[in-house]
């Protein structure tokens, strides 16, 4: 006979359980613009290994669609983000900026015009010694609505504003990962549970 016990979970042939929001990666796909709004892709410093990177004075763009997980938590927080490495050492304190729109939907409702969509701005600022160091850019924070439900969709577009004057940075930006922090119900005994980790 399960009881149900101060955690919020049930006790059962004498174990507690606890279930307890927790943040994982989920994946997306990635594809890049096209012609002029493409990403370079180059080797990293004097290696063979190749990186798709967001040039200067360039507007380089990304269109990602995230399907959310079975094991998302509906209605909490989603934090899309990249992993990026500068690949010039900047002179002084400068900043990269990313800018773009996100829309978060559902199946059997019209995907609406750009109007609707949220936009946002994230800035990255670097500092000399910051060169081929990984940096982590957190793209937005989006709220989904009240009545989410799993497998809804994030569409994001990003772009590098390389042209505008708000980019100071004179170099090229390499993309490692992009994916997108989720809140997920982890599931286990009091006694083993690790607790949830920072997003």
């Amino acid at each position: 006979m399960a009881a149900h016990n101060a955690y919020g979970g049930n006790t059962s042939a004498g174990s507690e359980w606890k279930v307890e929001p927790s943040w994982n990666d989920l994946q997306g796909s990635v594809a890049e613009g096209s012609a002029g709004a493409a990403l370079t892709f180059a080797a990293f410093r004097d290696t063979p290994f190749k990186l798709a990177n967001f040039r200067n004075a360039q507007a380089d763009e990304l269109h990602m669609v995230y399907q959310m997980s079975h094991a998302w938590a509906p209605g909490t927080e989603l934090h899309p983000h990249m992993h990026v490495i500068p690949l010039s050492d900047p002179a002084g304190a400068e900043v990269i900026r990313w800018t773009g729109v996100y829309l978060f939907t559902g199946h059997g409702v019209e995907v609406p015009a750009l109007a609707s969509w949220t936009a946002f701005t994230a800035d990255l600022a670097v500092v000399p010694g910051d060169i081929n160091k990984i940096r982590v850019i957190r793209l937005a924070t989006v709220t989904p609505p009240a009545d989410s439900v799993e497998s809804d969709m994030l569409l994001l577009y990003v772009v590098r504003n390389g042209g505008a004057v708000a980019d100071t940075y004179s170099g090229d930006v390499a993309a490692l990962s992009i994916d997108c922090h989720m809140q997920a119900q982890k599931v286990g005994t009091i006694t083993e549970f690790l607790g949830s980790q920072g997003a």
